[in-house]
Formats: structure tokens, sequence, C-alpha cells
């Protein structure tokens, strides 16, 4: 019922931070995420709420998990299961401030998955006041609020598209533009001054319906690293 308020009110990217996995879950292996899955898999569970208003268009970001396994949580690796989420599903690593990679790597969930700082991040704290905090719970909001920041851009674009707008113009831990994602940070560290100049790559059907007297330039180099990869 939460999720399906929030949608109905006009919500467009949730953020998602829902604690640890169980101690009996391990994100290391392949082997480990189907484990985990097989816990959800033939019941409902508030996951399925998630999905269901992201099979509506709303975004879900997801933190990857602190336990600086292989890939990252099962919630954030969900269209690796259910596959027609990928494009309303974004899971997100952290950076130490040595702009590190630390915590749950993308790993399988690497096609949608974006890296952010996460350690010693200035928050709110319950009850009250601010505090240093550390792990991908700090660094998923860094990743909402720069989707936001693309839609509020590109206010033409619908929640899919502008996405991929923020993943496509990621850049790796050099600073270098992403071609393909890695294991390890994904699409790498969003980069919202390539962002606003659109996408960075194509990754499908892309439709741009500007209103009448509306125009805009988009100038980054498009390429098809990703794609490619796929293959």
């Amino acid at each position: 019922a939460a999720y399906q308020a929030l949608a109905d009110a006009g919500v467009r990217a949730i953020n998602n931070s829902w604690g640890s996995q169980p101690k009996d879950v391990s994100y290391e292996t392949l082997d480990g995420l189907h484990a985990a899955y097989a816990q959800h898999y033939g019941r409902s569970t508030w996951l399925d709420a998630a999905a269901g208003v992201s099979r509506q268009g709303v975004i879900n970001v997801f933190s990857a998990g602190n336990s600086g396994y292989a890939n990252a949580s099962v919630r954030s690796a969900l269209p690796y299961f259910q596959p027609d989420l990928e494009g309303h599903w974004l899971a997100v690593s952290g950076l130490d401030q040595q702009n590190g990679q630390r915590y749950n790597r993308c790993g399988i969930a690497k096609y949608w998955c974006i890296t952010t700082p996460g350690r010693l991040i200035n928050s709110t704290m319950p009850g009250g006041g601010y505090a240093n905090k550390s792990g991908t719970s700090m660094a998923a909001p860094h990743a909402t609020g720069a989707l936001a920041l693309v839609m509020q851009r590109y206010p033409y674009l619908n929640n899919e598209q502008a996405l991929q707008v923020l993943l496509t113009t990621a850049t790796q831990l050099d600073g270098t533009p992403t071609g393909a994602p890695t294991d390890t940070v994904g699409w790498g560290v969003p980069d919202l001054g390539r962002a606003m100049h659109g996408p960075g790559q194509l990754l499908g059907r892309f439709e741009a319906n500007l209103p009448a007297g509306l125009r805009d330039e988009w100038s980054n180099p498009i390429s098809d690293s990703a794609l490619l990869q796929r293959q």
C-alpha cells in the first residue's frame, strides 16, 4: 500500500535501504544470490510491492549492501531474476573518501548499477540532528538526488529515459567516460556535467517527445559499447 500510495501521488523515484541481509545469506556467488531469491519466490513480500510500482514506471533505487560481496544484494539485483524491471531499477554501490570502491560490488547488477559516495556522509538522524554515517544507505540518496536533477533537466523524458541518461553519462573511477559497465562499479560515478548534454549511449529505442515550441541540444558522443558487451 505504501509503494502504491507514492506512485499514485506522482512520485517518480523511490529511495530504498532496508537493512542488512540475513546472516545465512551470501551474495558472493550466483548460487548465493539464487538461494537468497528463493526466500522470496512463490509468496508475496514487500519487494513485490516495489516491483509493482516499477512496472508502472516508477524508478526504485536500492542500496547494494555493505558486506563487501562480489554482487549487489538480491533486492538491488532483482532485474536479474525479473528482467522486465530493468530500466526502472537502480542499484547503488559506495565509494570511500579516497574514491575507492567499498561495500558490495555491482556484480550481476552492473547494467543498472552506479557508485556514489558512501563513507562518513553527514546525514540527518532519527529524532533530529546530524551525524556522519557510512554505507550504501548513504550512497543511494546521492544517486536518487542525481536522478532527480536529470529529470528536472529533461522534463520531456520519461523516467526510464532519464535513468538511461544518468547511467550512460557516468564515469569510471579514473574519470574516463564509461564504455561498458564493470563488475566492480557498474556504470561508475554519476557525472552531472555530462548528463546535462544528453545520453552517452542509447540502450534501446529512445524517443524524445518535445512539446511544441521547445528546442534542446544534445552534444555527447553516442557509443554502443554496452550493447556490444551484452551480445
